[in-house]
């Protein structure tokens, strides 16, 4: 299992396979928020299932940690939803920016357990990022940071317009700015 990112492990199969894990999406004000390019973009939250059913000393073997949320300050990558106290989580390493330049990168997402569908928000901020300081990094068509800046999520439209508005930005990247964990892609809608 290990590091998750576009080549995935299918249970089915017992392989690897290219796909994207763990797509959830948002409309702020004309611009989704989703992970990598719209084609590409697939809902596969049912690849976390056998990790859950997987023994934590196997889990650890491949970096993957498992949490019981004690607050409701863990957010699930999948549904960009906040986990409730006592929820079931995997904390592992998700690569985010795959793209060939000097900002490829991967970083700690957290999955709840049942996670079994995308979080879709139209026209809004998903709970989970209006409750946090955000680092938001805007991205040319090379895969190149041209822009960035930190905000409290609770402001975040303002600077996701300007970000995605610049004449060379191609897409976002919304970290959660205190831990860094990746929280979602923006791109025109």
């Amino acid at each position: 299992m290990g590091k998750i990112n576009r080549s995935d492990y299918d249970p089915k199969k017992n392989q690897r396979v290219p796909r994207d894990p763990v797509e959830s999406e948002s409309v702020v004000g004309g611009v989704a928020l989703s992970d990598h390019e719209a084609g590409n973009a697939r809902d596969h939250p049912d690849l976390f299932a056998p990790m859950f059913a997987a023994p934590s000393d196997e889990l650890a073997r491949d970096g993957v940690v498992t949490v019981v949320a004690d607050d409701d300050d863990y957010p699930c990558r999948v549904s960009l939803r906040g986990a409730a106290k006592g929820d079931r989580l995997l904390l592992l390493n998700y690569e985010h920016q795959p793209a060939s330049s000097p900002y490829r990168s991967a970083h700690a997402i957290y999955v709840a357990q049942g996670s079994n569908a995308k979080g879709v928000f139209r026209n809004e901020i998903p709970p989970v990022m209006r409750t946090r300081m955000l680092s938001i990094r805007a991205f040319d068509a090379q895969h190149m940071i041209i822009d960035a800046d930190l905000i409290d999520g609770a402001h975040a439209e303002a600077l996701i317009q300007r970000l995605i508005g610049h004449s060379e930005s191609a897409y976002l990247h919304v970290h959660f700015a205190k831990r860094g964990c990746f929280a979602a892609t923006v791109r025109h809608s």
